[in-house]
């Protein structure tokens, strides 16, 4: 069963990083460098997992999450927040996300995290 994983980070270096580990592991893997664009390809495609950064261009995650939710219920949402923002994690969980991650994350931390929300999927 392929697990379709969208990657929307505005930092290139980040992005790339976090897709080649993901394609590594063996998700099938998408990536975008702002909001606006991750959910243009959300509407178009189906995804099991949006791993989305809060602090974006065109779109903020947390707005991106709030579109996501009503265009495709289905997809789980990972927010990854800088800055020490600890407060915009917590709007995300309320506002219905499935994880968060502050950065700087460890990437085995967050294959743990998507590994986890592919196991619930499955059940």
């Amino acid at each position: 069963m392929t697990f379709r994983v969208l990657v929307a980070e505005d930092e290139e270096i980040a992005r790339k990083h976090i897709l080649d580990t993901l394609e590594a592991e063996g998700y099938e893997v998408e990536g975008a460098d702002n909001g606006l664009d991750a959910l243009r390809e959300i509407e178009a495609d189906e995804f099991d997992l949006l791993i989305a950064d809060i602090k974006m261009p065109k779109m903020d995650g947390l707005e991106l999450l709030e579109r996501v939710r009503q265009v495709s219920p289905g997809t789980k949402v990972i927010v990854v927040t800088g800055y020490g923002s600890i407060n915009s994690a917590v709007t995300a969980m309320k506002e219905g996300a499935y994880d968060y991650l502050p950065k700087p994350f460890d990437l085995d931390e967050l294959v743990l995290k998507i590994n986890k929300a592919r196991e619930r999927k499955s059940l």
